[in-house]
């Protein structure tokens, strides 16, 4: 246990810190100049005291015992700022899961204690795959970012795009909630439908391996070519697409006579309707 600095009295614990705040001075006696003191206790999310991290009381700084104590004395009594100033070398792998601030008060005699609790960073690992049979790797240069759920979470870290096996890896994230978003290049953007958690909330976890997989899928498109009996392609034909029970008109005004249809779903059947001097064909399609 450290001495007082001016009575040079043994600071006596009466439970074993970081337990109940201690006496200054003997049990028998207090200090005989009443003075206080401030402990600055800092541990990390397995309970453990942390060394060499830099804190600040009363406008001292002084880094912790490899114990996790910092003791400032003697004190007088007043309402002193408590800081955690650096983590050295723990700031890439750790970061103050508590406020790294609080305002203490202390009264003559006693050892007030001031706990920091220090958290792990996580990574979060993002997915990007087409789900079509035809390509199911992951997709390239995609953007994607974390967006925050609470403000002790920020600062987020910065988007990044996806590499040729379709992930991205964020680092330094802080434990909570976070909104996934993925948005494709822009060629791409209108052809995919992006699923999974990208738009929805997704759970960080040091305890954990954290990833989400956004699968995307490509959006089918039919082509219709209307042609006269000379083979000339015909303007002006009418479709309609019925999908689920609705209709979902279509007009070719080419010159040609084609029609390309997109965004429909790959494997759902298509049953489509044109209507062209009063004859009407049925066809039964799936989208490719």
């Amino acid at each position: 246990m450290p001495d007082c600095a001016v009575c040079g009295r043994e600071l006596v614990c009466t439970n074993p810190h970081p337990g109940n705040p201690p006496q200054v001075g003997s049990v028998q006696q207090d200090c005989p100049i009443r003075k206080g003191a401030i402990w600055i206790y800092v541990k990390d999310d397995t309970g453990t005291g942390v060394a060499a991290v830099e804190v600040e009381a009363a406008g001292i700084t002084k880094p912790t015992d490899p114990t996790g104590f910092a003791p400032f004395d003697p004190l007088d009594e007043n309402t002193y700022t408590t800081k955690v100033k650096s983590l050295g070398g723990k700031s890439d792998s750790h970061y103050v899961h508590s406020a790294d601030s609080r305002d203490v008060t202390v009264s003559a005699g006693k050892i007030q204690m001031v706990t920091f609790e220090l958290a792990r960073y996580s990574t979060l690992k993002v997915i990007i795959k087409r789900t079509d049979k035809q390509n199911n790797n992951g997709y390239q240069d995609a953007d994607v970012s974390l967006a925050a759920a609470l403000p002790a979470q920020a600062p987020v870290p910065a988007p990044g795009k996806t590499g040729a096996d379709g992930t991205f890896v964020f680092q330094k994230v802080k434990k909570g909630t976070y909104d996934v978003t993925a948005a494709l290049k822009g060629g791409d953007q209108p052809n995919f439908d992006v699923d999974g958690k990208a738009g929805e909330k997704y759970g960080v976890d040091p305890s954990k391996v954290n990833e989400v997989e956004v699968p995307i899928t490509p959006n089918g498109w039919v082509k219709l070519h209307f042609k006269d009996a000379g083979g000339a392609g015909v303007k002006g034909v009418k479709v309609v697409l019925k999908k689920d029970g609705e209709d979902r008109p279509e007009e070719q005004n080419q010159d040609d006579g084609l029609l390309e249809v997109k965004k429909l779903t790959v494997g759902d059947p298509e049953v489509v309707k044109a209507q062209h001097d009063e004859v009407w064909e049925f066809v039964e399609l799936t989208s490719a």
